[in-house]
């Protein structure tokens, strides 16, 4: 009796355990519609958002799978950790070229594991942009143009409140920030002028046990009556496994209204 008992214990051990590599590489494309203005509003903003890679080699069958037209690509910190090869870091960045769209950069706190300045000249020869306590306008090939506005890690320096002031041009406005604390901790009137923010950080917990975990799960939170996307995130820390999440990243597409 003790057998079959010790026998059944290893069996569902081993399933559980395959069933949570499994969540760690499966990859899920989530997929979500902002209203913001717009200067026409029949358009469209897409925007491919992937944060917290951290280990993984990006499948190149999910990048495949992407039949919409991207008009940005944003990375949203934790894009590698301590003893990723720098090999790895640009086959990833190869990868999201593929979308044939500008990609943009956060830093999170594992990027600063690795030698931060030999990864901002890896960015820099990959053209990715690095926003660090930085803004930039964008102008999309349909003429729209975007404010985007990057904070570095609070770990590493503190974020500039003065970037959230308004263009002086009518255009949506993107918060890129790897916590989204940063934004919580913010005023309500700061908040109020974004019309979006991309996060991560969380990994919605990654590993939950009868669905708690360290952190809540993922997805678009209101905050400061502000939407709020937080990833759980495309990789894995410390233990390459997941349960009671998901290994996503997301298709923002922002709807003229």
């Amino acid at each position: 009796m003790v057998a079959i008992i010790f026998g059944v214990v290893c069996i569902s051990g081993l399933l559980l355990f395959g069933r949570m590599t499994y969540l760690a590489h499966h990859d899920y494309i989530r997929h979500h519609h902002i209203p913001v203005s717009l200067r026409k509003n029949d358009e469209t903003i897409r925007v491919f958002f992937i944060s917290d890679i951290h280990r993984r080699i990006i499948q190149g069958s999910s990048i495949s799978a992407i039949e919409e037209r991207i008009d940005l690509v944003v990375i949203g910190g934790d894009l590698a950790e301590r003893n990723v090869p720098l090999s790895r870091i640009k086959e990833n960045i190869r990868l999201l070229h593929k979308l044939e769209a500008p990609i943009y950069f956060v830093w999170g706190n594992n990027d600063y594991e690795l030698n931060y300045r030999k990864l901002e000249e890896l960015l820099e020869a990959e053209s990715v942009t690095c926003l660090k306590n930085e803004s930039e306008m964008v102008e999309l090939p349909t003429g729209q143009p975007l404010y985007l506005i990057g904070f570095d890690d609070p770990d590493n320096s503190s974020p500039i409140v003065e970037l959230l002031e308004k263009p002086d041009e009518d255009m949506p406005v993107l918060l890129l920030s790897h916590r989204p604390s940063v934004f919580e901790e913010m005023g309500e009137s700061i908040a109020g002028m974004i019309d979006l923010v991309l996060s991560g950080h969380t990994h919605g917990g990654q590993i939950r046990i009868f669905g708690i975990g360290p952190y809540t799960r993922g997805g678009i939170k209101t905050i400061h009556d502000t939407p709020v996307l937080i990833s759980e995130g495309y990789g894995y820390t410390s233990l390459p496994f997941r349960l009671g999440t998901t290994a996503e990243c997301h298709i923002v597409t922002l709807k003229g209204c």
